[in-house]
């Protein structure tokens, strides 16, 4: 059977307005409260830090590949980190699955397993036989829900 792959980007929208959001924080503040404009060189070295600190972060979750093939189903950020593997043979069952914004992007724990995604409401829930579950983001959620129940089904 052939392999499927998929990604789950996250809306451009969101990430530069986080970045822009983030950068006026830290400037907005430090630039009200300053008399003349002056700045200790500390505050100045974290008002031009931060921002690339945070954009690097959210680039690293921006981008998501999702490959199922025969034996697993296999998760990689943008970056090749972080990563996650989860054997065909230990899903117990696979379902469509709405999540909230507010879970965001990225890596989360939760208690019944882990949520692995870059944007997207729509996901795909895998409930594992050990109990746990991964919660997958796709920008083609319906695809993904298809592969993974043909490779359940051989």
């Amino acid at each position: 059977m052939d392999e499927y792959s998929g990604v789950n980007r996250a809306n451009s929208q969101y990430l530069y307005g986080l970045i822009i959001l983030i950068t006026l924080v830290m400037w907005v503040p430090n630039l009200a409260l300053t008399r003349d404009y002056t700045l200790p060189l500390i505050s100045l070295i974290a008002i031009v830090i931060s921002p690339f600190i945070v954009a690097t972060i959210l680039l690293m979750f921006a981008k998501m590949s999702i490959t199922v093939d025969d034996a697993k189903i296999r998760l990689v950020f943008w970056w090749g980190f972080p990563q996650k593997e989860i054997l065909i043979n230990d899903i117990r069952a696979v379902e469509l699955h709405e999540l909230s914004y507010w879970w965001g992007t990225g890596v989360k724990k939760t208690k019944q397993g882990s949520i692995w995604r870059a944007w997207g409401k729509t996901t795909v829930l895998v409930k594992q036989s050990n109990g746990k579950s991964v919660t997958i983001g796709s920008d083609n959620p319906d695809e993904l829900l298809q592969a993974i129940r043909s490779r359940l089904n051989h």
